[in-house]
């Protein structure tokens, strides 16, 4: 069974927080302006990035790397040299085949300068080249009735929600919030923060079902739902929609540890998953984790108000891998809340010698930081 990743409601609450303008990504208080452009439209592809806001005659670098997912480790890295063309310094790089993430900043040798995405130390530019699940979206309810959706487009395509008010997950008419028949749109925001695209809509009252699909007005695409493309909440309908209901849940939940960073086969484990109970007063709940094709149930579990955690133990029978267990939490038949918990890794070392483990710390990348308190 396919385990896909939820983001959790702090990292969606990050992503409202940074919604900027695409293609052009101005830097608040900074003084440059940085716009990338990846062709072609489909396969492999080339990026060309361009920054304003440096004075001619410097000799600037794009220094970048790929990496497995947005702000994650680099590897490849590499220092490009940047050409000035009379208004900006431009570089391009490639080809890279569809679904590589690249991140970048620039280095201004001249003045010894390191330009993070929004001038933020550690903050790099994400693009994903043409990815092949474009279209992955995940969805959150905010407590007022508001919708966040997040999807995985082209960079940096123009890609508007095309969104109608319904009266289930099935294949039924789509209305306004005026009660008119049709369907209404908004403009998806990138954030090169994360590489992907997110809007925050309405707020809907409880219980109302929203459908969706996107179109990339860039090409002409319109992107619609399948199950590989959908993680938490949001549904598939029947005809390729997306959907959610406006529900929001008092339980939130907000991380989890395991007993040890990894187990053996057969071994015993717990889960520590916490929780914030907004109700007010101690819940009843049952339980559902799922690993791999295993479940575990737990059942009359109480949560208490506020900050509260809960240990799930349960046995490791499942071979060697790294799997993604996925938690559901139910209360009078309904899901309160569902979602992902970190990786867990599973080591069989049957029959195997023991290894050798050599740590080495490298401070790659340390706070610049001069005697006088000023960043370098």
């Amino acid at each position: 069974m396919t385990i896909k990743i939820i983001y959790t409601a702090i990292l969606l609450l990050i992503v409202a927080a940074l919604l900027i303008v695409p293609t052009i990504h101005a830097q608040n208080s900074c003084t440059y302006i940085v716009s990338f452009n990846v062709t072609p439209t489909s396969g492999p592809a080339y990026i060309t990035v361009a920054i304003t806001g440096i004075p001619e005659g410097h000799e600037v670098y794009l220094h970048w790397g790929i990496e497995p997912y947005s702000q994650g480790p680099w590897s490849s890295v590499t220092d490009t040299s940047m050409t000035w063309n009379g208004t900006s310094y431009v570089a391009t790089i490639g080809p890279f085949q569809p679904g590589t993430w690249v991140a970048w900043v620039f280095h201004d040798e001249t003045t010894n300068t390191w330009i993070n995405y929004q001038c933020v130390p550690f903050w790099n530019w994400n693009v994903d080249v043409n990815p092949p699940n474009a279209g992955y979206t995940w969805a959150y309810v905010y407590p007022n009735g508001s919708i966040l959706i997040t999807v995985i487009g082209r960079a940096p395509d123009n890609i508007l929600l095309w969104y109608g008010l319904t009266s289930g997950p099935g294949n039924v008419p789509w209305y306004t919030t005026s009660s008119t028949p049709g369907a209404m749109n908004a403009t998806m925001t990138f954030n090169p923060l994360w590489g992907n695209y997110s809007v925050m809509i309405e707020p809907f009252q409880p219980g109302q079902w929203v459908q969706w699909v996107y179109w990339d007005t860039t090409t002409n695409t319109w992107l619609h739902c399948s199950a590989n493309l959908i993680s938490g909440m949001v549904t598939c309908t029947p005809n390729g929609n997306f959907a959610i209901q406006d529900v929001y849940s008092p339980l939130v939940f907000i991380n989890a540890t395991y007993s040890k960073y990894v187990y053996l086969v057969k071994q015993e484990a717990t889960a520590y998953v916490l929780f914030e109970n907004a109700f007010g007063k101690p819940v009843t709940v049952n339980m559902t984790l799922t690993v791999d094709n295993e479940e575990f149930n737990y059942y009359d579990v109480t949560i208490m108000p506020g900050y509260y955690t809960v240990a799930l133990n349960f046995t490791v029978n499942i071979p060697q891998g790294i799997y993604t267990p996925t938690l559901t939490v139910y209360s009078l038949g309904t899901v309160l809340t569902q979602a992902s918990l970190p990786s867990l890794y599973v080591l069989n070392t049957t029959g195997k010698p023991p290894i050798s483990l050599v740590i080495v710390w490298n401070m790659h990348q340390p706070l610049y930081i001069e005697p006088n308190g000023t960043w370098e």
